[in-house]
């Protein structure tokens, strides 16, 4: 029993110490991604190459955003196991659009889901309103294809 005792008691002592250390990893790298307006992440997945891949919604058209096609569009940020930008991609159409979940698919690609208010630019089959849309890109952040998820009316 007092062994118990004795040992219930290193436990005790230990486990703040423990948790502490749990609680203030050490920062390894931080980097910041987008331009002069409004841009934000939602998503992020680590990639099979050590990477990062980052999904979200800009409003920017300078800085790491080289391109907006109306509102918000969806913003997908490629970048390698530094945190170095790798590529980016702005997808959408004239109405808003923001990304809120990525992975990357077993082909190396990327699914990405979130919603679109726009039927022109990259998205197409809009039903009106806002609709879910889903992307699939390949490696390289190129679509390869597209669908709205949405009915007509409210």
């Amino acid at each position: 029993m007092k062994n118990l005792v004795q040992h219930g008691f290193l436990f005790l002592a230990f486990c703040p110490s423990l948790l502490l250390h749990a609680q203030t990893p050490d920062i390894i790298w931080k980097k910041c991604f987008g331009g002069s307006n409004i841009d934000a992440a939602y998503s992020a997945d680590l990639t099979t190459d050590g990477g990062y891949i980052i999904a979200g919604g800009a409003l920017s058209s300078d800085g790491d955003v080289t391109v907006n096609k109306g509102s918000f569009d969806y913003w997908i940020v490629k970048s390698d196991v530094s945190a170095d930008l790798q590529w980016q991609k702005s997808l959408g159409g004239s109405g808003e659009e923001t990304a809120y979940s990525i992975q990357q698919t077993a082909d190396g690609g990327y699914i990405v889901a979130g919603y679109s208010y726009s039927n022109d630019g990259d998205v197409s089959g809009n039903h009106g309103g806002s609709d879910y849309w889903i992307l699939k890109l390949n490696a390289a952040g190129d679509v390869e294809w597209q669908k709205c998820l949405g009915r007509i009316g409210r």
